[in-house]
């Protein structure tokens, strides 16, 4: 496929391993000079007495010896997802059955990818069957900021943003995607599903489907910008109950009580939020930085009031939340995060690792693991557990 990266993600690792070093060339910590060479002469009497204990010795020198720089438990957790590109954002992912997605773009060949995954996300291919239309004929496809998923039982949704953006479904974990409604063509940004209903927040606000894509509506009415009269840019959507809540970049959080008919602010502020994420009665909307530092809002009463959530968020510009169970975990400009506690304390968990030098910009709790897509070095895994 034209414009599609030749790297395959791979990561070389080295085997190698300090160099034995006498006692008299190297300080060993703590140790004082000469106790390692009567250590080892202790060792040998002890070979003709109790092989056990020479074993046990020998591993504790070989501990002392090798691990003067330890890999921390939370770098040795992540390791790179092979099979997608390198040089890539990766926006999205979500699950169908035993199957993962992906997805990325190439903004120089204006181009989308979904990608594949049989083995939880250990290894990927590309999804030839999926190709993004172009809708204006003799315009090149422009392909926006994101491909972004949704899976509602048999039904996987992929969104694709753009000037000629649309949504396409798969009904068999991904192995085939059709464009299910043609006319509709908006810049897919986000995506929510409550009770067989299906938001899509576009750059013109929201719209809804209630047959999954074969038609879609908008469910714009106290979502409008007004100076321009058309819906707000809605950069994150999601479902708490049977409510609707809608973020959008500068112009507050929204909600619906009634299925997208209509919409009500509940947040003011002039934040550009990009993420929304629940936790039972408790939702969370994240925010990077630019007009402000960047951090996570909370709201217990169902929107009416919120409340800074993002003690020992070190890196406070947030451009992705994703709840799982009772962890809530956040994408930054410099690593993930995690909160057991909804939100009141923050700890890094990519410390050590690429990730931290990197944006995360889509998280994915699915199966066993945790994924991680960053702006430009592919994905990254690690256990939920």
């Amino acid at each position: 496929m034209m414009g599609m990266p030749g790297e395959d993600g791979k990561v070389s690792y080295s085997d190698e391993r300090p160099e034995y070093i006498d006692a008299g060339e190297q300080s060993w910590g703590n140790e004082i000079p000469g106790s390692r060479i009567r250590l080892e002469r202790k060792l040998r009497r002890c070979i003709k007495y109790k092989e056990f204990l020479f074993v046990l010795l020998i591993g504790v020198i070989l501990f002392i010896g090798c691990n003067n720089n330890p890999i921390s438990s939370a770098s040795s957790l992540w390791t790179q997802c092979q099979g997608l590109p390198t040089g890539l954002p990766i926006t999205g992912f979500a699950a169908s059955g035993s199957n993962l997605v992906a997805g990325s773009y190439n903004a120089v060949f204006s181009q989308a990818y979904i990608f594949i995954s049989f083995d939880e996300g250990s290894t990927w291919r590309l999804d030839t069957t999926f190709h993004a239309k172009n809708h204006y004929p003799g315009i090149p496809l422009w392909v926006g900021t994101q491909v972004t998923f949704l899976s509602d039982g048999a039904y996987l949704f992929a969104g694709i943003a753009g000037d000629s953006g649309n949504t396409y479904v798969s009904t068999d974990g991904g192995a085939s995607w059709v464009e299910r409604d043609t006319s509709f063509v908006e810049s897919i940004l986000s995506f929510a599903a409550e009770g067989g209903t299906i938001f899509a927040g576009t750059g013109r606000g929201v719209f809804r489907s209630t047959d999954y894509g074969i038609s879609w509506s908008a469910a714009n009415a106290g979502l409008y910008d007004s100076h321009t009269e058309i819906g707000l840019a809605v950069s994150g959507i999601t479902s708490v109950g049977k409510d609707i809540f809608a973020c959008t970049e500068g112009n507050g959080i929204y909600r619906s009580t009634n299925g997208g008919a209509s919409w009500v602010k509940v947040n003011t502020t002039q934040f550009d939020f990009h993420s929304l994420a629940p936790i039972g009665a408790e939702i969370f909307a994240g925010f990077p930085g630019g007009y402000s530092n960047g951090g996570v809002l909370g709201s217990t009463d169902n929107g009416a009031n919120w409340r800074p959530v993002d003690a020992g968020l070190t890196n406070p510009s947030v451009n992705v939340l994703c709840a799982n169970g009772s962890n809530l975990f956040a994408g930054t400009n410099a690593g993930v995060f995690l909160s057991s506690n909804l939100g009141e304390s923050w700890v890094g968990i990519s410390a050590g690792t690429k990730i931290d030098s990197l944006a995360a910009i889509a998280l994915f709790a699915g199966g066993s693991f945790l994924f991680v897509g960053t702006d430009e070095s592919g994905a990254w895994r690690r256990p939920l557990r």
